[in-house]
């Protein structure tokens, strides 16, 4: 049965590779690749450039949202945490102790969140 199990795989991974290819399947050439590289660039410079006024309206209230949730999940979890610590035995409080420094851990990355984003932001730009 294991055997079975092992060859059969095995067997239509084989058989699917000897299969020929479909011709629609064929890799452009350079030149096709190049001239849709070009017309892409050409359409950026055409001016058809979203702002980021519009991109910071449309994604300021997704990171809102994403960010009450984190901080409600936050809240739920210390106190699950809290509550089973208390009424731990020894042993159990030691592994517990692990789980919060992933919680403290988690909880600086939520909250340094935006500090984060702004300090790959500036160093991002200063590249440009």
């Amino acid at each position: 049965m294991k055997l079975k199990a092992i060859l059969l795989p095995i067997f239509i991974s084989f058989i699917l590779f000897l299969l020929p290819m479909n011709q629609s399947m064929a890799f452009p050439t350079f030149d096709e690749m190049s001239s849709q590289a070009q017309s892409w660039l050409d359409q950026g410079k055409s001016g058809n450039i979203v702002s980021e006024d519009k991109i910071a309206d449309i994604l300021l209230p997704i990171g809102q949202f994403l960010m009450g949730v984190a901080v409600v999940v936050l809240i739920v979890v210390t106190v699950i945490l809290g509550i089973k610590y208390m009424t731990a035995d020894p042993n159990t409080q030691a592994k517990l102790k692990q789980q919060m420094i992933g919680l403290v851990v988690s909880a600086a990355v939520i909250f340094g969140a935006v500090g984060i984003w702004r300090i790959v932001y500036s160093f991002m730009n200063s590249l440009v």
